[in-house]
């Protein structure tokens, strides 16, 4: 993992670079007050990192870069992969190539910096960027198919707790209020117990893991059907669960 070195932005085109300690950022604009920032373009931000810039004897900033980094090897990043930096979420867009501007520095430079200049990025989600804050790779794809799963996951249960209502119903169907009522209690001690564990885990991982899930919408189901059956059954906080 990276950190952020030094933060620039240019008050006007083809002037010298201005340092700052904290930049706020916009969304699909770039670095506020810079003259670089404009909506819709894969050129809001500039990120250099400091090893290149080093190896170069070149000094932070003079490159116009918007983000100096340090311990990440901008030049290798892939374009449309994810940052996380400070609390700015950046997308890679494009290899930034060297203009004319860097012959004004040292002759040759535009030459030397192809492929090293860093890499320009769009500002998909805005915030605050300090000197010193973190800067993370978000692997998209890994938590796309992870998201992918659990979707999977959800149809095949909520598939599995329509099949169990069918057999529900076959079950309280019958003429045998006694074992109907037997099923109902013990479903109303494992609804109780398990209440509270469901809560504290929707708020843990914002959700119900998949057996989690099934075991509790068996249970919420027997309970309406039982309520749906025998009259007079009645319990306290009856509520399906909702699938999608």
């Amino acid at each position: 993992m990276g950190k952020v070195a030094n933060l620039f932005r240019a008050p006007k085109r083809r002037e010298p670079m201005e340092e700052l300690s904290e930049a706020v950022v916009l969304a699909d604009m770039g670095f506020e007050g810079c003259s670089h920032a404009r909506p819709g373009s894969k050129r809001q931000v500039l990120l250099a990192d400091l090893e290149t810039l080093d190896v170069m004897n070149l000094s932070p900033g003079i490159i116009r870069e918007n983000i100096t980094t340090e311990g990440i090897d901008v030049n290798r990043l892939r374009v449309g992969q994810c940052l996380r930096v400070g609390t700015v979420r950046l997308e890679v867009g494009m290899v930034c190539a060297p203009c004319e501007l860097m012959e004004k520095i040292r002759p040759g430079l535009q030459k030397e910096l192809v492929g090293r200049r860093g890499m320009l990025c769009r500002v998909i989600e805005g915030g605050s960027i300090r000197r010193g804050d973190p800067i993370e790779e978000i692997d998209w794809k890994r938590l796309s198919r992870v998201g992918t799963r659990f979707t999977a996951q959800r149809r095949s249960f909520g598939r599995a707790i329509l099949v169990l209502f069918r057999l529900f119903d076959r079950l309280i169907g019958r003429d045998n209020p006694l074992e109907a009522a037997l099923l109902l209690n013990r479903a109303e001690d494992e609804r109780c117990i398990r209440r509270d564990q469901r809560e504290r885990r929707a708020e843990k991982i914002g959700g119900i893991s998949g057996d989690c899930l099934l075991r509790l919408a068996f249970i919420d189901g027997l309970q309406h059907f039982c309520e749906a059956r025998l009259p007079g059954t009645q319990s306290r906080n009856a509520r399906i669960i909702p699938l999608d």
